[in-house]
């Protein structure tokens, strides 16, 4: 035991120590408890605002050890974690239970102190000597380097601990060879992305689309998830596009004390980059959100009396349930039937969150509709029938039952055909309606682009109709990678009849549109013969008379910049692009500039007073 303890590789102050020292310096640590405990935020990157802070333990100057590396090392060699994490465990408390307003606590654990059959009980046991502070803000942290012959044990805790409203997250996701087989296992709460994955992320597609698949997963699964090791503003910049919810690292913020607020520059980064990634979202205005079908349901804290709440129910026969809070955070959603059956063995004084607590997800306002069904199928069999509380910006906006979901999926089947249209999938003439007739109404200054094909007819009767619908999907997949998915990104792409698109602009875009009509078209190769894209035109087959010679096919874009704000009805806007696609002189046989553009721009209307 001896030697295998020299031989365990133990370092103080960046220089080899034997056994005997490291041990020394380990209990003289321990009878001065001289930790110190800094805290790291973690960041909430829907609202800029900070989730809660990781509690991270550092060796005093006074001690024999340098780093939290060399102190955990030495500690773990000489079978003294329990007793060094249970130091940095309780100042953690007393320290977060001081500042009550602080968010989430996250405590590290290592996986052998994690599975000791007293860790439970240990716990709470600190937890009530530091007073002020409960398990719903508490999350447990244990790293996904695992060994297997941990892995049922740490389930087995895991689960116990769940039961008892303690938060459980997974840290170093995708760092080991066995992650999924762990995430499986666990069910933590939270999924910590190892900070390898999030290394310069935006220079790696393949970390990217590996993103994304957790992203999906941790959205069905009703899992958070947090970025670790964020360093640069591309990194948190990707991050939020690809929908990561939470982020960690020096570039946010770095390790201080609990509770320090989030740096008011980064707080506005974090709001321009989310903005940004919004706009870049293809707007269908026919899709519906979960927003949209919420409800307005009472709110209670989770120190509130049971009694209290069931009063309170009661007293208003349409609420099924109630929102469960701790502070500002979201905790779970419990039915008035639960509420009212659990007075049956508790006191009506108990303090709600101190009840079993269902599995509830907290949704944002904009989840669509079919990613709402999803989350809710792949739920566990006791938790399909609960509703989905929905938030926004750290507010409650209400909750959607089940059966809302399946009448607002049913209202989309019948409507679909008629507001989608079939070809291209996009939104129809008829939802283009909807969008401009809203974006006028608040005076949007966006410019809309009207973007169709020259001769398409033509080209259809030279082809075939096959071929012009290819033609047609081509130019959805240009539209969407140089103006949706591009930058600076459109808000709405519809495909209002034939060959004939509109696409809502932030600005004028002039120079992203040209570049569109120059990638339709060096594709020609793809559409026309080589014998007429040698002879620069082609013939089209008339039902009768002669042929015609037509050049080869090109874009037409008709560009009215801040349309929105002088025009009545989207009737106007039509006839007005009309109009303008008589002033098109544009000949490809001399080039030229592909754009129509109406440049007469006005202010905004005056809105009239009332009384006015």
């Amino acid at each position: 035991m001896q030697q295998r303890k020299e031989e365990a590789g133990l370092s103080a102050g960046g220089a080899p120590i034997s056994a005997a020292d490291a041990q020394t310096g380990l209990e003289d640590l321990l009878a001065r408890e001289a930790l110190s405990i800094v805290f790291q935020p973690i960041v909430d990157l829907e609202n800029a605002e900070i989730a809660g802070f990781e509690a991270l333990a550092r060796p005093d100057a006074s001690t024999r050890f340098t780093t939290a590396g060399e102190l955990f090392d030495a500690a773990e060699a000489l079978g003294m974690l329990e007793e060094i994490e249970a130091v940095a465990r309780q100042k953690s408390l007393a320290m977060a239970a001081a500042r009550p307003d602080s968010g989430l606590l996250f405590l590290n654990n290592s996986p052998p102190v994690f599975t000791s059959p007293d860790f439970a009980r240990t716990i709470w046991r600190d937890i009530a000597v530091a007073g002020g502070i409960s398990a719903h803000r508490i999350v447990l942290e244990i790293t996904e380097r695992t060994g297997h012959d941990l892995i049922s044990t740490l389930s087995h805790r895991a689960h116990e601990l769940r039961e008892r409203n303690f938060g459980v997250a997974l840290d170093d996701v995708g760092a080991g060879i066995s992650g999924l087989n762990q995430i499986m296992s666990l069910r933590p709460n939270w999924l910590k992305l190892d900070l390898e994955l999030i290394s310069n992320i935006h220079n790696d597609p393949l970390k990217q689309n590996l993103i994304r698949l957790f992203v999906r997963f941790a959205t069905l699964a009703n899992m958070h998830l947090v970025a670790e090791g964020i360093e640069q503003r591309e990194e948190l910049r990707v991050l939020i596009e690809l929908g990561v919810t939470h982020g960690q690292g020096f570039y946010l913020a770095r390790p201080g004390e609990i509770g320090a607020p989030l740096p008011r520059a980064i707080r506005d980064v974090i709001r321009e980059l989310r903005h940004d990634a919004d706009a870049r979202k293809l707007i269908d205005p026919g899709s519906v959100r979960v927003g949209s079908l919420a409800c307005p349901s009472p709110v209670c804290d989770q120190a509130e009396a049971v009694g209290e709440v069931r009063d309170r129910l009661l007293r208003t026969a349409s609420h099924a349930g109630v929102v469960i809070l701790d502070g500002r955070r979201f905790v779970s959603w419990l039915s008035r039937a639960d509420v009212i059956d659990n007075l049956a063995t508790v006191s009506p004084c108990t303090p709600i969150g101190h009840l079993p607590l269902p599995d509830v997800p907290l949704a944002p306002s904009d989840l669509a509709l079919p990613e709402a069904l999803e989350l809710v199928a792949t739920r566990g069999d006791t938790e399909r029938g609960l509703p989905i509380v929905v938030g926004q910006s750290g507010q409650i906006v209400g909750v959607v039952s089940i059966r809302d979901l399946l009448l607002a999926a049913a209202d989309v089947h019948r409507r679909a055909p008629s507001h989608i249209a079939p070809l291209t999938g996009l939104p129809s003439r008829v939802q283009a309606d909807r969008w401009l007739a809203s974006h006028m109404e608040t005076g949007d200054p966006c410019t809309m682009a009207f973007i169709d094909l020259r001769d398409f007819g033509a080209y259809n009767r030279a082809y075939g109709y096959d071929r012009g619908d290819q033609m047609l999907m081509c130019l959805v997949g240009l539209l969407q990678t140089h103006l949706v998915e591009g930058r600076p990104a459109a808000s709405f792409l519809a495909h209002i009849g034939e060959d004939r698109f509109l696409i809502a602009l932030p600005r004028s875009c002039r120079g992203e549109l040209i570049e569109l009509s120059n990638a339709f078209q060096r594709l020609q190769g793809e559409f026309f013969s080589s014998e007429d894209i040698a002879a620069g035109h082609y013939h089209d087959q008339p039902s009768a008379g002669r042929q015609r010679v037509h050049p080869l096919t090109r874009l037409r874009i008709i560009c009215l910049p801040e349309v929105l704000r002088r025009i009545s009805s989207p009737r106007e806007l039509y006839n007005l692009a009309d109009s303008l696609r008589l002033r098109d002189h544009f000949n490809p046989a001399t080039g030229g500039d592909p754009i129509v553009l109406d440049d007469r721009r006005q202010p905004a209307k005056a809105k009239k007073r009332k009384g006015a």
